[in-house]
């Protein structure tokens, strides 16, 4: 027997390998461990970017049915999909470097917010 024959990770997929559903479904709870319990500076900026979008009734009416490249509460550009969005806001002067940029779609009909 060899030492990590018991070990339960050897019995994992190997990348590219197809799982089924009951084998997915079936391994028991994920070690997570080796996750941050915090969110990072960039990814709490991110979170303020979006939230901001969906919420602010001025892009909701100007942007509806497009998404929006934004930064620091900063709107970079639109477009109709992710990609035409960040092309668009890297074609301006004082574009961030593109992990600073977060995408966020408009809903076409936004729900009221009261």
């Amino acid at each position: 027997m060899l030492p990590n024959d018991a070990d339960p990770k050897d019995d994992l997929p190997l990348a590219g390998q197809d799982v089924s559903e009951e084998e997915l479904f079936s391994r028991g709870p994920v070690d997570c461990s080796h996750f941050s319990p915090y969110f990072t500076e960039q990814e709490l900026q991110f979170r303020a970017d979006y939230d901001w979008c969906l919420r602010d009734p001025d892009i909701q009416l100007r942007y509806a049915g497009q998404v929006v490249a934004v930064s620091h509460g900063r709107i970079l550009g639109a477009g109709n999909n992710h990609l035409e969005a960040l092309q668009a806001a890297q074609r301006g002067p004082s574009c961030p470097p593109r992990d600073e940029i977060a995408l966020v779609y408009i809903e076409a009909n936004p729900p009221r917010l009261f």
